[in-house]
């Protein structure tokens, strides 16, 4: 009886948080930032049907979505490098749970030791959104917690 009064308490606060995680890694041989980021589904569907009339399937449509998905994450997530904003490329996107993985790569660019990053993903939503950003470079890893006040950081290696 505790246990099923405690997974029905888990299932009703389960979500009662707003966090995503972005992994940004550079990739010397292809010479890009590889992205990585774990949203929650029912977040990222609230969001993408903003501007539209129906509301998006999205952990079973998730690969027909790709051209949204990825220009949602396009518009709230930017990298600048050497002073010079990077273009960011939809690749994919995967299930897992109650979450998507959606992966991006950026444009080529040169040793981006000095990396600015603004992640506002899902900030228009949720007030309390935290957007938790890992960058590693050259086998070095920084962490940044960006939220509404602060959604830019800058890595230095």
């Amino acid at each position: 009886m505790a246990l099923a009064l405690t997974h029905c308490i888990f299932l009703i606060f389960s979500h009662a948080f707003h966090v995503s995680v972005t992994d940004l890694s550079w990739n010397r041989e292809s010479g890009r930032i590889e992205i990585s980021t774990r949203v929650f589904i029912d977040d990222l569907e609230d969001a993408i049907s903003k501007n539209r009339e129906k509301k998006p399937d999205l952990l079973n449509n998730f690969e027909s979505e790709g051209e949204n998905i990825g220009r949602y994450i396009s518009a709230h997530l930017s990298l600048k490098a050497k002073s010079k904003m990077l273009d960011l490329e939809y690749v994919g996107a995967e299930v897992e749970g109650d979450a998507l993985w959606i992966y991006m790569q950026s444009q080529k660019v040169r040793k981006p030791k000095d990396l600015e990053v603004t992640n506002k993903v899902l900030m228009e939503l949720f007030s309390d959104q935290q957007n938790i950003v890992h960058y590693t470079y050259e086998g070095q890893r920084k962490s940044l917690k960006l939220d509404k006040d602060q959604a830019s950081g800058q890595f230095t290696f």
